[in-house]
């Protein structure tokens, strides 16, 4: 297999540079910004607009029921796409959707960290805007992803933020279930941040939920280990056994995980759950030393090899993968995402539910690259089709797969 055939250069000129790992690690801490992180968090509370299709919005409740919910969602997508990441919208159900980004490791593709956060707010209001809970999080994980993917990696990341943990981490579950568990993912670790904003006694204590499952405890003692290292002056304690919130999928279905959040004990958020959760209640020192510890234990387990020094960017594809629709549900149109790990042959056929072909969205010889088609909900004779549950299916070398996909009518 020609190596060629993975890399899809973009304009201008790339290469690399090694360094010492430790230096490295350190250089990547001092990367993390509070600008940018409170930015994130103004975007996602409603201080700052948005803009999207380039007109402003206002996300003034990330609650599932409310229309901000779905614009913090294309912004998060449109974000982490910014940072030249693999980007998908996994829509799960009519009002979840996860929005998960990879950085694909060079040595080790198929074997992946994922630092997560749930991007969703309560209270179930017009008003919510969940700055702690948790767009510092979610704050976090977009400030790691604008610093890491500038970096070679040994190890793949997943920037994956989730939608309706509020409800009963219903997207984590989706994930753990359907993704991790369902594809045997080979995840070494999960990392997740829910509330890292709040230090009401300025104590700096951050829990480290961790479980004798896989290498979760493994996970947690890098925390100790990253926070000396490197003089963070947090105050990590471990809980063993530790609860959590989106991390407890993993640990269900086995995977190795830590929770990262502020002090769930005395010196709990006030503003927990209302309106009055805003930036301003932030301890901004805190907060931003919560970012440096995360991201620094993240770039120890993903090996950072070496920077690239770029004027462009290189699209590297290790895989094929035939990505969820979206929207989804839909009317009347929707887009498929897929990748392509050589150049070949693509059939990209719509069916229903009785195995009758519908219409052919692609049938040629493709260059290996990630790729998007629409489908408008019309059969091969351009005749509007029924509402319901169709599939559509890829053939690509021996790449063959099959997703579900519904039309609101």
């Amino acid at each position: 297999m020609n190596f060629r055939n993975f890399i899809i250069p973009l304009i201008g000129l790339s290469y690399l540079v090694a360094q010492d790992p430790i230096e490295i690690i350190d250089e990547i801490i001092q990367q993390v910004n509070a600008d940018s992180l409170i930015q994130y968090v103004n975007y996602l509370s409603g201080v700052d607009s948005v803009l999207i299709n380039n007109e402003p919005s206002i996300i003034k409740s990330r609650h599932q029921n409310f229309p901000g919910n779905e614009i913090a969602a294309i912004y998060l997508e449109n974000e982490l796409k910014r940072f030249g990441l693999i980007t998908e919208i996994q829509q799960y159900s009519s009002t979840g959707k996860n929005i998960i980004a990879t950085q694909f490791g060079r040595t080790h593709p198929d074997l992946k960290y994922i630092l997560c956060a749930h991007y969703d707010s309560m209270p179930e209001s017009e008003r919510s805007p969940g700055a702690d809970d948790n767009a510092s999080g979610t704050a976090v994980v977009l400030e790691a992803a604008r610093i890491l993917s500038k970096y070679s990696t040994d190890y793949s990341i997943v920037y994956a933020l989730w939608d309706e943990e509020e409800q009963g981490a219903l997207g984590s579950y989706y994930y753990a279930e359907n993704e991790a568990a369902g594809n045997s993912d080979q995840i070494l670790g999960v990392i997740n941040i829910d509330m890292v904003g709040w230090d009401g006694n300025n104590d700096g204590i951050l829990f480290v939920n961790s479980r004798e499952i896989g290498n979760s405890i493994e996970l947690s003692d890098r925390v100790i280990e990253v926070n000396t290292n490197y003089s963070i002056n947090l105050n990590p304690q471990v809980l063993i056994p530790g609860y959590g919130s989106d991390n407890l999928p993993f640990w269900a279905y086995g995977f190795s995980a830590i929770g990262i959040e502020e002090h769930y004990g005395i010196d709990w958020n006030p503003y927990y759950h209302n309106k009055f959760d805003n930036v301003s209640q932030f301890n901004m020192s805190y907060f931003h030393r919560n970012a440096k510890l995360s991201i620094g234990v993240l770039a120890t387990f993903a090996q950072i090899d070496q920077v690239t020094l770029t004027a462009e960017r290189e699209e590297i594809i290790w895989e094929y993968r035939l990505l969820q629709n979206y929207p989804n549900p839909f009317n009347p149109i929707t887009q498929i995402n897929y990748q392509l790990l050589e150049d070949g042959k693509v059939i990209l056929r719509i069916y229903d539910l009785l195995g009758r072909e519908v219409r052919t969205l692609v049938n040629s010889t493709e260059q290996a690259g990630y790729k998007t088609v629409k489908w408008d909900s019309k059969d091969s004779y351009g005749q509007p089709v029924s509402g319901g549950v169709y599939l559509y299916h890829i053939e690509a070398g021996s790449f063959s797969y099959t997703k579900k996909m519904i039309l609101l009518k």
